[in-house]
């Protein structure tokens, strides 16, 4: 662990290498995950139409019910980094132990949200047996929230002691079990039943299970958790680190219902234009998400990094972790950006042929998307950084307030402004979009100057001896 005071060429290239030790595991760790998705997603696609069509009215309940406890769970890390820093290893084990409890009792409002969703589906307007489809898939997805809670935590302990590594093991391991089992329980291989979407729900359930168990016996008699006594203090609630954990852990969780929500609300308003527009969209869309990860990876890094300078008392370092991630995103950006402006038609061979219907127009609109793209991911590189900075001080509540007015205030009025008064068009929609990630960034810039020069670092450490 390093305790930088001072601004130099070789502090400032430890902590580059550092960060990008640390953030590589949870790039690829993210990418392997997603390509969970998008496996499942294509076998379901071989199941009819009507099926096709259910799933993404499931999968929209179940990211919207687990965005929330997902906030929980990073508030965790935030805590452990916070304890690891000030060399307190018991603050370590009952800012877990707390997660373990409250993730369980989470479980409760999150599964009943997603039971209630047949209510939901039906003023979707959607036809009965699809909303049938969906209303079971989700009912089954549901129960896969109690070992994907327990795993969450044990997953955000270890990338608050650093050890990424360690998740991309589990993550490698883990995501092609699930593909096969998904396979095989979907369409009724290697004597299994077949049990069509449904096996997507089984198999996850008995996947993330399995993880769960595997994962907790090893931390259990492993040397990553042993000194920190992680399951030391599950038959009791230490009630200061328990609301500690909700008070920074629910706004985080609200900020991403605010992004994906907004993300949506983009969605469905492009499908307002032509279907052409909303077919380069969701190919603008599918890069966007690829590259979006890598940010997001670096932001948690920023939220450890700056985490342990927190415990250490360390103004200097919190900055250092902010600045430095900062620039390694943009380095990244830069290579990605020139993929992205020079060679786009490459890129949509990968998802699109020259001899589909009306090829040139969804082309066109998709080059200028990813174009726009590369500003957002500009924006959301120094956003995502900066808040993960913020969070490591515990200010999540006016992140996510800007990130409201931002996304659900400033996209809104721009996006009818430019894509309906302007007659823009999907174009419009994408410049409100960079505009609302800009107008976060900059907001969140000058917060956290403000508060890593004004609040007291040793107030910020909730630690074992004031319980």
């Amino acid at each position: 662990m390093n305790h930088y005071s001072s601004l130099s060429l070789k502090t400032i290239l430890t902590e580059a290498k550092i960060s990008i030790r640390l953030a590589l595991p949870l790039i690829a760790s993210f990418l392997v995950q997603q390509s969970s998705g998008f496996a499942v997603t294509t076998m379901i696609a071989h199941l009819g139409h009507d099926t096709l069509a259910a799933s993404p009215l499931a999968w929209s309940v179940y990211s919207f019910a687990w965005m929330l406890s997902i906030g929980l769970y990073q508030a965790i890390c935030i805590m452990v980094a916070h304890s690891f820093g000030a060399k307190d290893p018991k603050g370590i084990g009952l800012a877990v132990s707390q997660g373990f409890l409250l993730s369980l009792l989470f479980t409760i409002p999150t599964m009943s949200l997603m039971w209630i969703a047949s209510i939901w589906f039906r003023f979707s307007g959607q036809n009965a047996t699809i909303v049938n489809i969906a209303a079971r898939f989700v009912h089954d997805l549901s129960w896969c929230v109690i070992p994907i809670s327990i795993y969450e935590v044990m997953e955000q302990f270890l990338i608050g002691i650093g050890k990424t590594r360690l998740v991309l093991v589990v993550s490698l391991l883990q995501v092609p079990a699930a593909i096969l089992l998904n396979y095989a329980l979907i369409f009724g291989k290697w004597g299994l039943p077949k049990f069509g979407i449904y096996g997507a729900a089984y198999g996850y359930f008995i996947i993330f299970s399995l993880v769960a168990l595997f994962l907790g016996l090893f931390l259990y008699f492993s040397k990553y958790s042993q000194r920190y006594f992680i399951f030391s203090y599950l038959n009791q609630i230490r009630w200061k680190f328990f609301w500690e954990l909700i008070r920074v852990g629910f706004p985080i969780g609200c900020t991403y219902i605010i992004e994906v929500g907004i993300l949506a609300i983009i969605t469905l308003l492009m499908g307002h234009f032509s279907s052409d527009e909303l077919a380069a969209h969701q190919i603008a869309l599918q890069f966007l998400g690829i590259s979006f990860v890598i940010m997001l990876a670096l932001g948690q890094v920023t939220s450890m990094r700056a985490g342990y300078a927190v415990g250490q008392n360390n103004r200097f370092g919190i900055k250092l972790s902010t600045y430095v991630n900062t620039i390694i995103g943009l380095m990244i950006l830069g290579i990605i950006g020139f993929f992205y402006l020079v060679f786009p038609q490459w890129m949509l061979s990968i998802d699109i042929s020259a001899a589909m219907q009306n090829y040139q127009v969804v082309s066109h609109y998709a080059i200028i998307f990813i174009g726009i793209s590369v500003l957002i991911l500009i924006f959301d590189n120094i956003r995502l950084n900066f808040m993960g900075g913020l969070r490591s001080l515990k200010d999540t509540r006016f992140p996510m307030i800007v990130s409201a007015i931002g996304f659900l205030g400033v996209v809104l009025a721009l996006a009818y402004v430019l894509a309906f008064y302007f007659q823009l068009k999907g174009v419009g929609l994408w410049i409100a979009s960079t505009s609302g990630s800009a107008f976060c960034a900059l907001i969140l810039v000058i917060r956290f100057i403000k508060q890593v020069n004004r609040l007291d670092l040793t107030k910020l450490v909730t630690l074992s001896d004031q319980q």
